[in-house]
């Protein structure tokens, strides 16, 4: 697709397929892409700085929120919260608690099922779209908010694109543009940005690593991996690519060693282990990506991280069950702290 093509698509968006798209992008930049965007961004919204002054007084103030019902969201008091998340500080926890708290209800998928209003479905999505991707909320709250409550969306809006007069099917089988619609790869994309962010406890007592992955056609997608399902595929990478596995020359070797399958005897129980691992499986990720392409984007690759079956049917784990990656909420301002950390 051409520029002016991705910029005719990009002006027809909804905004909240505007804003999932920009939060996207963010996410695949580098630290220095960010300083310089946050610069843009900054001045060209200086000229409205003023205009929102007032306004983020408010909306940073918890007691802002105890008037609003999760029950009764009107085509208002979207417009209301949108105008709020907008301007909530990065790193403002009590503000995040209580529109969490008014977004996580169960009533809203009901309406959401009953309305053919387009406004009020795009008021909705825009609402929770703007939810996922705040700063201001835990990793934990946005992951909820996305897999209890966008998906579904998602989901609903896809089924009702025929009575809301949407564009036919692509060729991947999507209804439009849409950014938020599509949660599954198409069958030629690869992958772009793979983080392992996260590990719990299951039923069965196995504890599978949750893994944020982005595609190239713009889809994104949660998957659920256990330590023995990347023991196989790494084995099985070791024999597609025996030169860059070091198999015949251990100084050629490019593909990243996967952490031990044995943990030292100090880390006696599962949790332990599993969390020790967590870092380390996300590293190997990390560098598996930045391989050759004839490796990175190759179909043994793909198909490791696509979705499968279970990854949609498995219910999102209680908070008190996860361990996290990372102790804060991604945001520009952390992106941006690191930046000390390269030379150039």
């Amino acid at each position: 697709m051409k520029v002016p093509e991705v910029l005719s698509a990009f002006h027809t968006m909804p905004t909240c397929d505007r804003l999932d798209l920009i939060c996207r992008l963010l996410r695949i930049c580098v630290p220095y892409e960010l300083r310089f965007l946050g610069t843009v961004l900054l001045d060209a919204a200086h000229a409205q700085m003023k205009s929102f002054s007032a306004l983020e007084v408010v909306a940073n103030q918890v007691n802002h929120y105890s008037g609003f019902k999760s029950g009764a969201l009107t085509h208002e008091i979207c417009e209301k919260l949108c105008c709020a998340l907008a301007v909530v500080h990065a790193h403002n926890n009590p503000v995040a608690e209580a529109v969490c708290g008014l977004l996580d209800n169960p009533q809203v998928l009901q309406l959401f099922d009953e309305t053919s209003d387009v406004k009020v479905l795009n008021d909705l999505r825009l609402l929770y779209v703007m939810a996922v991707n705040h700063p201001a909320l835990s990793f934990n709250q946005r992951q909820q908010l996305l897999y209890r409550y966008l998906q579904r969306m998602d989901s609903v809006y896809r089924g009702k694109r025929k009575l809301l007069n949407l564009s036919s099917s692509t060729e991947s089988g999507e209804a439009d543009g849409s950014t938020t619609l599509r949660r599954e790869p198409g069958r030629h994309a690869f992958v772009i940005s793979c983080e392992v962010h996260s590990v719990y406890k299951r039923a069965d007592k196995r504890y599978p690593y949750m893994i944020q992955v982005e595609w190239s056609d713009g889809t994104s997608c949660c998957v659920r991996r256990t330590y023995g399902d990347f023991f196989s595929f790494h084995t099985k990478l070791l024999d597609h690519f025996p030169e860059e596995g070091g198999q015949k020359n251990k100084k050629e070797r490019m593909i990243p060693f996967l952490p031990g399958k044995y943990i030292p005897r100090l880390l006696t129980n599962s949790r332990e282990m599993a969390e020790k691992r967590l870092p380390e499986l996300h590293r190997y990720a990390k560098e598996l990506l930045v391989l050759p392409e004839k490796i990175c984007r190759c179909e043994h690759v793909s198909e490791f991280l696509r979705p499968r079956p279970q990854d949609l049917r498995e219910e999102y784990p209680p908070v008190e069950k996860i361990t996290n990656l990372y102790g804060q909420p991604f945001s520009l301002l952390t992106a941006l702290s690191n930046m000390a950390k390269y030379s150039f």
